[in-house]
């Protein structure tokens, strides 16, 4: 009789006997050394799957013991929002978890495999950096790459490694899961060190003998990612940089001119001239730019040929 009893009371039983589980079974999880929720979260996904069929399969002739299809998909959603709190570093009591709560994370499950599928076909990784005026699109494509691409750490998108700040603090707002993670997760542990080493690895993959190789070397040894996009951010958006590729930037619009088409310059490559050196200030005047972008336009426009005032006029307009 003591050993009937011995469970009762425990919140993990009582939380798998919410999801679906007979008194019997949820025992069965309590005997076999997942007694609470510090144990529960040291499973994975396929260990939480060998234990049910360990309880579930035949012993000594008999039936063995049923956990319905439904009760195990919530358990395993259980697990898979308990891998998620502790990695945001948000609590994860077992009383707090139940039917409802199940069939909402067994929907994001699919939900973040199907993310995860598409962003596999959908986005690619920048191509070496080689220049210095190309920072502001190389890092932006760098970060929607990294949002693409799941860590060790609760599957958190990579670009949690190099988020500007160090904790989340709880006046943060988060819009949609992928953000949070990105956000929230916990910048410490084993789990980090591997996404860490992990981000600089591409980093040095993408710096090849370029400008960012020596920023990034003094990170080699511990493959230090966050610290190495670090420096390269403390560089490249400081002062000195930002004032050089502004110059840089109203240089490339006043050099620009287009006399009529000529071999390997067309007036779209005229455009493309103008649109990236746009694009670049707009990065570095987020807040002034756009009150002044067609005026600067017109006035640094050098197109000296005939027959091309309705295209320009639609560039100006588009440009507005």
């Amino acid at each position: 009789m003591a050993a009937a009893n011995l469970w009762e009371g425990n919140v993990l039983k009582d939380a798998f006997i919410r999801l679906g589980l007979t008194d019997v079974a949820a025992r069965e999880f309590m005997e076999n050394g997942v007694t609470d929720m510090e144990r529960f979260r040291s499973l994975d996904a396929k260990a939480l799957t060998r234990l049910i069929k360990t309880i579930t399969k035949d012993r000594d002739g008999g039936a063995g013991l049923i956990i319905p299809f439904m009760a195990q998909e919530y358990i395993q959603a259980m697990l898979f929002w308990t891998h998620r709190q502790v990695a945001l570093g948000l609590p994860y009591q077992a009383e707090a978890f139940n039917v409802t709560d199940a069939a909402f994370w067994m929907q994001k499950i699919r939900e973040k495999d199907d993310a995860d599928e598409a962003a596999k076909d959908l986005i690619k990784a920048p191509e070496i950096f080689k220049k210095d005026t190309d920072w502001n699109v190389w890092s932006e494509c760098l970060i929607t790459y990294l949002r693409s691409q799941k860590g060790m750490n609760n599957s958190a998108p990579l670009a949690y490694v190099i988020r500007d700040h160090d904790f989340a603090t709880p006046d943060m707002i988060f819009f949609n899961d992928i953000d949070e993670k990105i956000g929230r997760t916990i910048l410490a542990g084993p789990q980090f060190n591997v996404d860490n080493a992990t981000v600089y690895d591409l980093l040095k993959s993408l710096a090849g003998s370029g400008p960012l190789q020596p920023f990034i070397r003094p990170f080699e040894i511990v493959r230090n990612g966050r610290g190495a996009w670090q420096t390269l951010r403390h560089y490249y958006e400081g002062d000195s940089m930002r004032a050089r590729l502004k110059t840089s930037a109203y240089s490339s619009i006043q050099k620009a001119n287009y006399q009529g088409p000529r071999r390997n310059f067309e007036f779209s490559s005229y455009v493309t001239i103008h649109q990236k050196a746009h694009e670049n200030l707009e990065h570095l005047h987020r807040v002034r730019y756009i009150a002044y972008k067609r005026t600067e336009i017109r006035k640094n426009s050098n197109v000296r040929t005939e027959g091309l005032s309705t295209a320009y006029a639609k560039f100006l307009i588009s440009s507005a």
